[in-house]
């Protein structure tokens, strides 16, 4: 895997679990009925973090950010799929 982005990849992976956290404890700890207009921000940067995370590790894995963003389209199953896809990128190793 390409350490580029493959970093690139966890940044985003944290940012989508740490807002998809903050989410989470607005609405537990005002209950569901509550407005948050700050929702309207985290929201979409939890879409956003989570489809960059797919696609930066489809690309350290030599395929296509294309390919990381359809993936993500299918959530769990994708995320299997994209771990289960060979590396492109794999070192030679010395034995």
């Amino acid at each position: 895997m390409l350490p580029v982005y493959t970093r690139k990849g966890t940044i985003a992976a944290s940012l989508w679990l740490a807002s998809g956290i903050a989410v989470l404890m607005l609405i537990r700890l005002a209950g569901a009925g509550a407005d948050f207009p700050i929702l309207f921000f985290i929201l979409p940067m939890n879409l956003i973090a989570y489809v960059y995370a797919f696609s930066n590790f489809a690309a350290a894995k030599g395929y296509s950010r294309l390919v990381g963003m359809w993936l993500a389209l299918l959530t769990i199953v994708g995320l299997v799929v994209l771990l289960l896809l060979p590396d492109k990128h794999k070192e030679s190793k010395i034995a």
